[in-house]
C-alpha cells in the first residue's frame, strides 16, 4: 500500500510540474486568432523562399528561387525581393521591411528538408487607382 501510495504521489508532483510548463507555451495562431493575412514574403539564402498567403506560410513550389544575390546564382531573389514579391501578387509596386522577424519553415533544394528558423519578412505594397 505504501508503495502505490508513493506511486501516485510521485505521479501528482510531475504532472502539477509539467502544468507549469505547459501553461508557458504559446497557443498556435489558429488558436489564439492572430493568423496575419496579410502577403509577405521571407528568404534564407541557401533554402527555398516563402511567401505567405492568407496566413500560411508556403515554400516556393519550383524548389530553386533562393535568398542569394542573383549575381551569385541566376534563380535567386537576394537583391529582386520586389520581383520576387510581383512573382506572387503581380501588381505589388513597393516592399517594406516589417518591425518584427518571423518563425518560418524552410526548406533545401528541391523542397525536400525542413528547417525552421526566425528571418526577416517583407510586405508588399499595391497601388490602387
Amino acid at each position: 500500500m505504501l508503495k502505490k501510495n508513493a506511486s501516485i504521489l510521485s505521479l501528482l508532483l510531475m504532472t502539477m510540474m509539467m502544468a507549469g510548463c505547459v501553461e508557458n507555451l504559446p497557443l498556435p495562431e489558429f488558436q489564439t486568432g492572430n493568423s496575419d493575412p496579410t502577403p509577405r514574403i521571407s528568404l534564407w539564402p541557401g533554402k527555398v523562399n516563402q511567401h505567405n498567403e492568407n496566413g500560411t506560410w508556403m515554400t516556393d513550389p519550383d524548389g530553386i528561387s533562393g535568398g542569394h544575390s542573383s549575381t551569385d546564382y541566376p534563380t535567386d531573389y537576394g537583391d529582386r525581393k520586389l520581383e520576387y514579391c510581383q512573382k506572387w501578387w503581380p501588381a505589388t509596386v513597393s516592399i517594406d521591411l516589417r518591425p518584427d522577424k518571423e518563425t518560418i519553415t524552410f526548406y533545401t533544394a528541391g523542397n525536400t528538408d525542413a528547417y525552421v528558423s526566425t528571418k526577416e519578412v517583407w510586405e508588399w505594397a499595391v497601388v490602387i487607382i
